[in-house]
């Protein structure tokens, strides 16, 4: 098939191959719950300074909480993106250590 071509094996038909991703799909969990956290922190933090939505400016403290998670929010897409092109194309054992260790 198409996908055997691209990828080089049979994803789909072998379940045990999607074992060797373990460790990729436990970090894509673990950075989505980190961005939820991050974001849970900026609501807290607006309730707690009283600073209203769609107002991004108040305390420092504030700023800090909403530059984290915006910051956090713009570069997980293309880590997730890159970290799982390197599993499937290069080491998926490298990959899903080099995500935890980010």
């Amino acid at each position: 098939t198409f996908h055997n071509l691209v990828i080089g094996f049979d994803l789909w038909g072998n379940m045990e191959s999607l074992a060797e991703y373990r460790l990729c799909a436990v970090v894509t969990v673990f950075v989505y719950l980190l961005n939820v956290r991050s974001g849970v922190a900026v609501g807290t933090a607006r309730d707690k300074y009283n600073v209203p939505m769609p107002i991004t400016k108040g305390p420092p403290e504030f700023e800090r909480a909403f530059r984290a998670h915006a910051n956090n929010a713009e570069q997980y897409p293309q880590f997730l993106a890159l970290m799982w092109v390197f599993a499937f194309y290069c080491h998926s054992l490298l990959a899903g250590v080099l995500g935890v260790v980010w």
